[in-house]
């Protein structure tokens, strides 16, 4: 599995159990594939920006737009910018986790869980 599919993989099997325990309970181990996942997520928005200003395509995108539009299905993801925006809403779900979840919707963090799960499938089918 490719090391993108796997950093969302551990996060996606954790974030719930990690937002639904008290702040105090959860360990470090934990709180790091979450950290990872928000840094990845970074990563992807930092490969899009660049592309953009470009005005190249990156195979991430399609991955990226993929796990988001089951997130969001009537948002059209015509423009990196869109993509941008929505990844930058997940960074901050995920930073609020790492902080102890207390702001963070419910919503949220299923979105976010949504997110990990499609993005390990979706990373998992590329070659490494």
């Amino acid at each position: 599995m490719p090391e993108r599919a796997q950093i969302f993989a551990a996060c996606g099997k954790i974030i719930l159990q990690v937002f639904n325990k008290p702040s105090e309970s959860v360990d470090k181990t934990q709180l790091q594939a979450v950290a990872d996942a928000r840094k990845c997520t970074l990563a992807i928005i930092q490969e899009l920006a660049i592309a953009s200003e470009n005005d190249t395509q990156i195979p991430i995108a399609k991955q990226a737009e993929a796990a988001l539009s089951d997130l969001h299905p009537a948002v059209p993801y015509n423009c990196y910018e869109k993509l941008i925006r929505d990844l930058g809403e997940l960074c901050a779900t995920f930073r609020t986790i790492e902080n102890g979840g207390e702001r963070s919707s419910r919503e949220r963090v299923f979105e976010a869980k949504i997110f990990c799960d499609h993005m390990k499938e979706e990373l998992s089918a590329l070659k490494s």
